[in-house]
C-alpha cells in the first residue's frame, strides 16, 4: 500500500512591514515581523518516480509553475541527488491573498520529501534551499514570530510572551504580489521601525498598530479593497491591517473572546469577506 507522508502548512500574518528601498538585483530591500497563525493548507507528498505537484483548486498552478516543485529542484541540485514524488496540496488559503501558504507549502513539501528519502538537512541548508525560491520562504523554516531583513530571507526570532489572537477578513479576490509592488510609490521619508511593536511581544502586552508601507500601493492597485476595509471599519469601529500585499485585513484581539466577538459581529454584519479567528501558531520545528 502507498504510504503519504502529511504535514500542516501554516500561513503568516504580517505584523510589520517596511519597504526600505529597490535593491540592485531587482528586488526590494524589506523590514518586516512576521508570525504564523494557526490556519494553513496540508501538503501531502508520496513515493513516485518523478516529481509531480497537483492541487485541490484550478487557480494554484501545477507542476514546474508552483513554488512546491521549485523547491525540490533546488534541493536537488543543492543536495546532488534527485528527489521524486507525488506531491498533493489540499489548500485552505487561496492563493494572493498576503498570507504567505504558497511559501509555507514550500517548506513543508521540501520537509516531507525530504523525510521520504530519509535525507537529513540542518535548518541552514534548509534555509538556503528556500531563499533562492522566494523573499518569505526561508521565514517558513522555521516559523514562530521573527523579524526579516534583506529580500526576507535574514531571519531572526523575536522574542514573544503568550499567544496572540486574530480575525481575519478573506476576500474572493486575489492581490497579485506582482501589481502590487508595481503600484509602489516611497516618498523617500525615513523608514519606519518595529520598536513598540517588538517591546510589547516581549512584554507579553497588546501589540500596538503597527504599518504596512505595501497598503497604499495596494489600495491603488486594487481599488475594491478600500471598499472591502471601509465596511470592515463600520462594523468593527476600528480600521484593520493589511497582511503583506493583500488582500486579507486582520484584527488583533486581547484574547480569545474578544476575537469570538469580534468574528461573530463581523459575520452578522460584512457577509462579502470570509470571515474567521484565528491565534498564533507554534507547531515548533519545522520538521
Amino acid at each position: 500500500m502507498e504510504s503519504t507522508l502529511t504535514k500542516f502548512a501554516p500561513a503568516k500574518l504580517n505584523l510589520f512591514l517596511e519597504i526600505r528601498g529597490k535593491r540592485s538585483d531587482g528586488y526590494h530591500e524589506i523590514d518586516t515581523v512576521m508570525e504564523t497563525i494557526a490556519v494553513g493548507d496540508l501538503v501531502g507528498v508520496s513515493e513516485a518516480a518523478e516529481l509531480t505537484v497537483e492541487s485541490n483548486r484550478h487557480d494554484v498552478p501545477s507542476n514546474e509553475g508552483n513554488t512546491c516543485f521549485k523547491i525540490v529542484r533546488v534541493a536537488e541540485r543543492v543536495l546532488g541527488r534527485p528527489l521524486p514524488a507525488r506531491v498533493f496540496l489540499t489548500k485552505m488559503v487561496p492563493p494572493g491573498t498576503g498570507l504567505g501558504a504558497g511559501s509555507s507549502d514550500a517548506v513543508a513539501t521540501l520537509d516531507l520529501v525530504l523525510a521520504l528519502h530519509g535525507v537529513d538537512a540542518s535548518d541552514d541548508v534548509r534555509r538556503a534551499i528556500a531563499a533562492e525560491v522566494g523573499s518569505d520562504v526561508a521565514f517558513f523554516v522555521t516559523g514562530g514570530t521573527a523579524r526579516c531583513t534583506g529580500r526576507g530571507e535574514i531571519v531572526a526570532p523575536c522574542e514573544t510572551r503568550s499567544a496572540r489572537y486574530y480575525v481575519l477578513a478573506l476576500s474572493d479576490q486575489p492581490c497579485p504580489t506582482a501589481e502590487v509592488y508595481a503600484a509602489l510609490r516611497l516618498d523617500g521619508s525615513p523608514p519606519r521601525e518595529p520598536h513598540a511593536l517588538l517591546e510589547a511581544l516581549a512584554a507579553g502586552k497588546p501589540i500596538p498598530e503597527s504599518p504596512n508601507r505595501l497598503e497604499a500601493a495596494a489600495l491603488s492597485a486594487f481599488p475594491w479593497l478600500a471598499e472591502t476595509r471601509s465596511r470592515l471599519t463600520d462594523v468593527a469601529g476600528r480600521a484593520p491591517t493589511l497582511s503583506g500585499s493583500g488582500s486579507t485585513w486582520w484584527f488583533a484581539c486581547a484574547n480569545a473572546q474578544e476575537a469570538a466577538d469580534l468574528e461573530a459581529r463581523l459575520i452578522a454584519g460584512q457577509p462579502q469577506c470570509r470571515t474567521f479567528r484565528t491565534a498564533t501558531y507554534r507547531g515548533g520545528r519545522r520538521r
